[in-house]
């Protein structure tokens, strides 16, 4: 998200593979934006409603999942 966020997307692109590639790896926090946040870029909105959504079940406090959850909600007028 960081190469993203400043333009880098190629990197951007490779440490997002690198990172589907080893989601076994990752916590179940980071699994969760991961897949979130790749399918909200991707405009599937469904799909990232569903994992905000496991994430804020899991940590209902968590501001940024909390935030992302209703842009995903506002970008599918739901």
């Amino acid at each position: 998200m960081a190469h993203g966020s400043i333009g880098q997307m190629g990197q951007a692109f490779d440490a997002q593979q690198h990172a589907f590639a080893n989601q076994h790896r990752l916590s179940y926090l980071e699994r969760g934006f991961l897949i979130a946040s790749t399918a909200y870029g991707n405009e599937d909105y469904q799909t990232a409603i569903e994992a905000y959504q496991g994430v804020v079940a899991r940590y209902p406090d968590h501001m940024a999942a909390l935030n992302n959850l209703a842009l995903a909600y506002r970008e599918s007028r739901q």
